[in-house]
């Protein structure tokens, strides 16, 4: 779906959600979402700084029918003498000598007001009573009954819990603006007392000493109650709504809407999302919106214990009804693409029939059929069509002819240039094609049968270890099992695998490297795997001639050399003179021609996978100080000093210790062997956060540009050192080892000539290597 069709959506989507902005869709959610994220954020606390005595059914009972007599009110002021202020939730209509007894010394009152289902202001007198303040008691009902806000002045009051925290009306900022009430929780959650425990002294003074102080109906049958939010069993007593909307005031916790973010937000959502739809799949889709909606409520329940009102119903809205939206567009965009194919489709079977019957003779039924279909009838003449018959046969064989064509060639370049190929087919494992040099690969398998193998066929001949995987044990092949790996757990990496194979046949072994290629053709419904064969029984000699080698080196070249360095030295101690001279040359060469094969037998073991590195903690600042050590003997006959700079202390390093010290031998062996004397070789290490790394630098001639990458290939020295001492083995086993612990080694220049050598290994291997077993081999 283009870019035009995502703005359509937008612009649909929104122009709904403006015409239900206007109607009381979204007032109405939105109050069922305030409910139910107040029992989903649960109670809190409320101020012990307020009170509520309550005309409950004992007052009742015991002081007689309501309403009480006005003394009584003025001997429930005296007992709250130490109250900051007592407000009055209950409306007293008598005239001004009544109201004279409710002046106390010291306290401040606070008188209802209200207005009755006429409209007229229900007040009590109290223009000769300037120490009595009055304050409206009304709150807003929600259209389902529940109280959730309320207007700070109406009719010229203040409300009841606003005048008691001392706010008059012009103190009041936008006045008119309705308040969000925060309820703290169900019906009493506020401490009451009754009125009758407190008219008869129960309570001491100075337990009302600076509270807030409401006196209310808290007896159902007065009637004075009503839904909140938190409503579960009984409606709440209307003085207790006041007294919920003096502790939002006192602790400035009304709730705030956040309409326009919400709507924001929900724009947001969908212009984002409009542009994913289109990418993903259905099911993608329904858990990312899912997802959303989930963000979306976690968002409003966060922001709601911030005493924020965050909508959720408006994102949520926006999200499905953009969606259903998304989905009907796209249903006609499909819809519309189905019928194109349709019409297009149907133009060229009209078209095809047409040529059809220009050039093949129609029987009757078949004519009024077509017919049927608006095509007119041609005139035939002949019994068979004439000259149309035969252009049409014509048309045949040239196209048989081209194709054929086709598959001489590519059957010519499959058998001449290719090597042995042959594609099976996945479901069926049946051979689609197979060329001529593959299935004379087979016949001699199998001594004379040309037929092309099925993949059933080719795994039974591994069962009969004809075919057998390197490290095959003779019998233990499951043909079946075997089968299913081929078809469906080949480690294809792009589309390609590789296998080496041994095949036995005609009394001779031919090694083969196999390259799968899996073929995987949506479009033709073809999947397959195609297998090329490449003869590496040379390879495989060549590597076997190398075992040899290695054997004849480790076994035949050792013990004579062990031998020869031994006499070398007794000889060496027991004469004089020149003798001595040429003893101690032999001695030398000996050691030097041991050590050469010692490094030669340490890559070969390394390149061949005999050489198991441990992975175990070890401390390579112990390994560099070991190497060090052993270097200082050459350093001293050349006069050279060895300085260092390390940290005091470093962190363990996960490899082969005996390894890492081999290198860092091998590095000071060649910085002193191509220092000039008198020098000094510098060692350095480093550890960082996620790498060590140590430097060897010395002061010699250093290493040529060109010749900077190809040191560390064997039997190579660089070329102005082609009279030291040295085979060219010592660095290739260094980068070997570097390697084979995830680092790098490269050199450059020092700022006063000389090499440095850089050497980087990561402090801590990763997860997938922390699960590997304590060993590995390369």
């Amino acid at each position: 779906m283009h870019l035009k069709s995502r703005f359509v959506l937008l612009f649909c989507t929104l122009l709904v959600c403006a015409v239900l902005a206007q109607t009381s869709f979204f007032s109405r959610t939105a109050e069922q979402s305030l409910s139910l994220l107040f029992n989903l954020r649960g109670p809190l606390p409320t101020s012990q700084s307020i009170i509520i005595i309550g005309i409950d059914e004992e007052s009742i009972e015991k002081i007689g029918p309501w309403p009480f007599p006005r003394q009584l009110h003025a001997k429930v002021l005296e007992r709250l003498i130490q109250a900051r202020v007592v407000g009055f939730d209950l409306l007293f209509t008598a005239g001004d000598s009544d109201m004279t007894l409710l002046k106390k010394k010291g306290v401040p009152a606070v008188m209802a007001v209200a207005s009755d289902y006429r409209g007229l202001l229900l007040a009590p007198d109290v223009s000769k009573n300037p120490w009595i303040r009055l304050g409206h008691v009304e709150t807003e009902l929600g259209r389902d009954g529940i109280v959730r806000q309320v207007e700070p002045v109406k009719n010229k009051f203040s409300s009841l819990a606003f005048v008691m925290a001392g706010m008059k009306p012009e103190d009041v900022m936008a006045p008119h603006k309705r308040r969000l009430i925060n309820f703290y929780g169900p019906e009493f959650t506020f401490l009451y007392l009754s009125f009758y425990d407190v008219l008869h002294g129960d309570f001491p003074l100075d337990f009302f000493a600076d509270r807030y102080v409401f006196v209310g109906s808290r007896a159902l049958a007065l009637g004075d109650a009503h839904n909140i939010p938190f409503s579960r069993h009984y409606p709440v007593p209307g003085v207790e709504i006041q007294a919920t909307i003096l502790n939002n005031l006192l602790d400035s916790s009304f709730l705030k809407s956040s309409n326009t973010y919400t709507w924001l937000g929900g724009g947001i959502l969908l212009l984002v999302l409009a542009f994913i739809w289109p990418r993903k799949s259905e099911l993608k889709n329904f858990l990312l919106n899912l997802g959303c909606i989930g963000g979306v409520g976690i968002l409003s329940l966060s922001l709601f214990h911030k005493d924020i009102f965050f909508d959720p119903v408006v994102p949520v809205f926006i999200l499905v009804f953009g969606y259903i939206l998304h989905l009907g567009m796209l249903w006609m965009t499909i819809t519309r693409r189905v019928f194109h194919e349709v019409q297009g489709l149907n133009i060229q079977l009209e078209e095809g029939v047409k040529t059809f019957l220009e050039v093949v003779p129609v029987p009757g039924a078949l004519t009024d059929r077509l017919q049927h279909m608006g095509l007119k009838e041609r005139r035939i003449s002949g019994i068979l069509g004439g000259i149309g018959l035969d252009r049409y046969t014509n048309r045949l064989q040239q196209c048989i002819h081209a194709l054929s064509l086709q598959n001489s060639f590519v059957r010519h370049l499959l058998s001449t240039e290719a090597p042995p190929m042959v594609f099976w087919t996945k479901e069926s494992g049946k051979v689609v094609i197979a060329n001529a040099r593959f299935l004379k690969l087979w016949e001699m398998l199998r001594e004379g049968s040309s037929t092309p193998p099925d993949l059933e066929a080719f795994h039974h001949l591994l069962a009969n270890n004809m075919i057998e995987e390197p490290g095959a044990q003779q019998g233990n092949v499951d043909p079946e099992i075997h089968q299913r790996k081929m078809l469906n757990r080949l480690p294809f990496s792009d589309g390609e695998s590789v296998q080496d194979i041994v095949l036995r046949g005609s009394g001779h072994r031919i090694y083969l490297r196999v390259v799968y290629h899996e073929v995987d053709d949506a479009a033709l419904g073809l999947e397959g795997i195609i297998a090329s064969f490449t003869d590496v029984t040379e390879i495989r000699e060549l590597e076997r001639l190398k075992g040899e080698v290695m054997n004849i080196v480790s076994h035949e070249l050792k013990l004579p050399l062990t031998t020869i360095m031994g006499y070398g030295e007794m000889l060496a101690e027991s004469v004089e003179g020149v003798e001595k001279g040429y003893a101690i040359e032999v001695s030398r060469q000996a050691k030097r021609l041991a050590r050469m094969i010692e490094d030669f037998l340490d890559i070969a073991r390394i390149e061949n996978g005999k050489y198991t590195v441990n992975n175990f903690p070890f401390n390579l600042l112990d390994v560099v100080n070991d190497g060090i050590a052993v270097a200082q003997g050459s350093a001293m006959a050349k006069d050279i000093t060895i300085t260092t700079r390390f940290p005091g202390k470093v962190s363990p390093l996960l490899g082969d210790e005996a390894l890492m010290t081999q290198v860092v031998i091998n590095l000071l062996d060649n910085a002193i062997k191509f220092s000039p004397n008198g020098t000094t070789v510098h060692v350095e290490l480093f550890e960082f956060e996620d790498i060590f790394e140590l430097i060897v630098a010395d002061e010699g001639k250093g290493v040529a540009d060109v010749e900077k990458e190809r040191i560390f290939e064997k039997f190579t020295r660089g070329e102005a050192e082609t009279h030291g001492s040295g085979f060219g083995l010592g660095l290739n086993f260094v980068r070997k080892v570097v390697h084979s612990h995830n680092g790098l080694i490269w050199v450059g220049d020092g700022e006063k000539g000389g090499a440095v050598f850089h050497v980087k290994l990561p402090r801590r291997t990763d997860r997938s290597e922390e699960r590997e077993t304590a060993g590995r081999s390369l």
